[in-house]
Formats: C-alpha cells, structure tokens, sequence
C-alpha cells in the first residue's frame, strides 16, 4: 500500500510549504476589486435567470456571531452575548434572503436551489426560535424536503440534543462540527475546550440516526501541537468515526487578527513538522477506510463524495468539495462568497455596513470578478487537476477552441519538474497524477494560475466564506 511516509524526501516536503492558494475559486479572491457592485451583480442574475430552471445552484447563509473568540479563527465572526444585538442584525438576514428571491420572481422565475449551507461565525448559536424562523422563511422560497443537501456547522459546545433533534425536524440532512484538536492544553491555549469524551457522548446513536452525515474540521500546526500529539488526535477522531473530515492547516496571521497575538507565546510547529502533519493524517485515514477525496477533504467510502470522486463528479466550491451537483453558489449574508457562471461576487464584510445595504433595498455586494475567456479556460484546467486527478488535453482544446500545447507551451514546460518528482506523469491524452500527487494538486495547479504566475505575493485571504474578523 502506498503511503507518504516512505515516498518523500525533503524536496517535495519543501515544495508542499511553497505558498500558494487552495482554490476554492480562480482566480483566487485576492484578485477579486471592489469595483464590482450591485448592478454588476443584477446583471449577472439576469443574464443567470433564462436557464435558472435547468441550473444547480446552492445557497451559502453566513450567520456571523460566536459566544466567544477562539484565538484560531480566521472567520468573518462578531463576538456578542447581547442576543437583542444579534436578533436584530438576524432581521435583516430576512430581508436579503426575501430580496433575493423576489429578484428572481419578479422576472417570472423560479430559482431551483438543490443544496444549502448554513455557516458562520456559529450558526448553531442561534436560539431555536432564531433556527426555526429562518428555514420557514427559506420554506416561503424553497422546497426543503426535495433538497439534496442542508448542512448545518455545529459548535459542539451549543449543540444540544433538543437543538440537533429540531434540525432534522426543520430538514437538515447533515451537521459539521469543529474539533480542531483533542489535546486539552492545546484546546486551552486556543480558548476552545471539549473533551473527547463530551464528543463521543453528544454523538449517541440517536443522534447519528439523524442525519445523513456528520462532518469534522481539524487543524493542524496549532500552537503547541507536536507530531505525536497530533497523531493521536486523528486517532481519536476515526473513533469518533465521521462521515467526513476536512483537514485544514492554521494560519498564524496576528497583523491581520488580532486576537492571534495571544498565541505568540507558545511554542508553534515549524513548516516542516506542519507538513508531516498532514501527510502523517492521510495515511492514517487511508488505512483506516477513509478516501483522501482531495486537498484537505477525506470521506468514507459510503459517503457520496467517494462515488462522486469515482464517477469524475467531483465540484470544488466556497465551501470545499461537493458531490457535482453545484454548478453556481449563491450567497446570503456578510462576506459570504458567490459564484455566478464567468462572475464571482463576495457580500460586504463590515456588518454595519452590510446592515445601511439592505435597509436601503441594496444588494449588499462588495467586491467580485469578471472572468475573461483565458480565466473560464484555466478555470477549467484547474478543477480539473483538483477533482479528477487527470488532465485531457483534447477535452479542453474541444470545449474552448484552442491547440492546448501552443496555449500552454509554458506550463506543460513547468510541469516537467512534477514529473521529475513522481507527482505526475504524461501520457498520450494528457496529465495524470500518481497516488504521489495527491498531496499536491494544488501546487500543480498554481502552474496553471496566471496571477500567482506574474504576482507570487498576491493576496491569499483564506479559503471562500472565512476570511476576516468583524465588528457590531
């Protein structure tokens, strides 16, 4: 059985640390101008609307406030108790749900929405109350029990058995819940304590029975997490046997948050322990049933996305890999990130000025892309690479009219040194990558990226929907 433990050396483990982006999107959203608006938005809602019908479209809700901070987070989050506060900014959630859909019956079509995510921030701090509003309002506009997928992110710490119960009354099919990691110093340090045991109790077999699924997030590079330790997290984490791991690694970024300062004063794993850390965890999944679906996505093999994975189904979104039915991804709610066909558009961050945005009946949009035909085309090329492991020269040069070797004589130059490294190989339809490879398809696609290609320092901000801290 292959495993990374005896197939890299320290070149590859230095080209893992080589910055780059993780492709929720291209171009990434650091590329993305404020000079983008609302009306760039209408008109790409409109241009949208004559195949909504035949569309599969899902739908991103950003719930933005947490009880505390973990000193982690990356998130667009706002931390308050003041529940008057938050109901009040929940109102107008309301309202951009309403003026969306409006939007679209207003021209005489209805918007088909086949998955929906609810994120934050920490959506399962909304009281019962709060829950139940807003999926009756998304019932006004949606059929909820015909939908694919509706998933929920739990903080385990809020998620109580009468609140997961009304989930799956009120349709949520699969919940995702934060564990990061299980080593209690570290959960301190980090100002975000539960315990192994409180997890494997919460998750009894009622609550399994549920839902669908149930996700984990992990983090790794945490300050104070050794390769040992960590390994011992992952352990833990297939005891608890989740559907679903995503596998994310901390971004120690305290000029950008704040709040990060705190953690200066522990010891941090370098960039080479951070990398033993994640090739450490997917042999361990992959010996123990679990699929490295891609990047940082593993799954069981009863999980969709393992037979998404098989059929060459695979979507990658905002919100990670998705089981092919996403084709655009809209967005409700502060920072929240949206797909449009050849646009990308992201809601305003400020939650203040997300609120003058909506009471004034404006889409809150702040910032988005216009994909040029070369972006639609590299765009293409990229998920490719990231959700079928392969590259057909031929289907790419059929789909947008072009001769792949002249249009990209200096990438398949590039890719030369990755089949030097084993990571790929060439062959007569075009690129595929080895079980090697798997660890690094993102970097093989920044081969692809014309930004990082003429501006390596442009702005990475994260991946999709979590991005920066706000304030109300």
């Amino acid at each position: 059985m292959f495993t990374f433990a005896d197939s890299l050396n320290q070149n590859l483990i230095d080209e893992f640390n080589s910055p780059g982006p993780y492709y929720t999107s291209y171009p990434s959203l650091g590329k993305w101008t404020p000079t983008i608006q609302e009306e760039d938005y209408k008109q790409a809602l409109l241009k949208f609307m004559p195949d909504v019908e035949n569309e599969d479209t899902g739908l991103y809700i950003h719930f933005p406030y947490c009880p505390k901070q973990c000193y982690f987070c990356i998130c667009n989050v706002s931390i308050s108790k003041d529940r008057e506060k938050i109901n009040g900014f929940f109102q107008y959630l309301l309202r951009e749900i309403d003026m969306l859909f409006k939007f679209f019956e207003k021209s005489g079509k209805k918007l088909r929405i086949t998955d929906i995510h609810l994120g934050g921030g920490t959506p399962s701090y909304m009281t019962e109350e709060e829950l139940t509003t807003l999926v009756n309002r998304l019932r006004n506009w949606i059929n909820i029990d015909e939908l694919e997928e509706f998933s929920m992110e739990f903080d385990p710490r809020s998620a109580t058995l009468s609140k997961l119960k009304l989930a799956k009354e009120l349709g949520i099919n699969r919940i995702s819940m934060g564990i990061q990691d299980f080593k209690q110093e570290i959960q301190e340090a980090v100002n975000r304590v539960h315990s192994f045991e409180f997890i494997d109790s919460l998750l009894t077999p009622e609550v399994r029975s549920l839902f669908q699924g149930i996700n984990f997030d992990v983090l790794y590079g945490l300050p104070l997490q050794t390769r040992d330790s960590f390994l011992e997290t992952i352990d833990l984490v297939k005891k608890l046997s989740p559907d679903r791991v995503t596998l994310l690694q901390y971004a120690h970024v305290p000029d950008v948050n704040k709040h990060m300062k705190i953690l200066d004063k522990y010891d941090m794993p370098d960039d080479q322990e951070k990398a033993w850390f994640f090739f450490d965890a997917i042999d361990s999944f992959n010996k123990s049933g679990w699929e490295h679906i891609g990047i940082d996505h593993f799954a069981k093999s009863s999980d969709k996305l393992v037979s998404a994975k098989n059929k060459n189904a695979l979507k990658r979104t905002f919100i990670g890999f998705q089981s092919g039915k996403l084709n655009n991804l809209l967005g409700i709610g502060p920072s929240s990130t949206l797909k449009l066909n050849d646009h990308y558009f992201q809601n305003i961050c400020n939650l203040e000025d997300y609120v003058t945005s909506i009471s004034a009946g404006k889409f809150p949009i702040g910032n988005g892309y216009k994909m040029s035909n070369d972006d639609l085309i590299r765009r293409e090329v990229i998920e490719k690479i990231l959700c079928e492991s392969r590259l057909n020269f031929e289907e790419i040069e059929e789909k947008y009219e072009i001769d792949f070797s002249f249009y990209f004589e200096e990438e398949l130059l590039a890719l030369d040194k990755f089949v030097k490294m084993k990571v790929a190989f060439k062959n007569e339809n075009g690129l595929v990558l080895t079980d090697l490879g798997a660890g690094f398809k993102r970097h093989i696609c920044r081969i692809f990226d014309k930004f990082f290609k003429i501006d390596q320092g442009y702005k990475i901000h994260g991946t999709g929907n979590k991005r920066t801290r706000l304030t109300l």
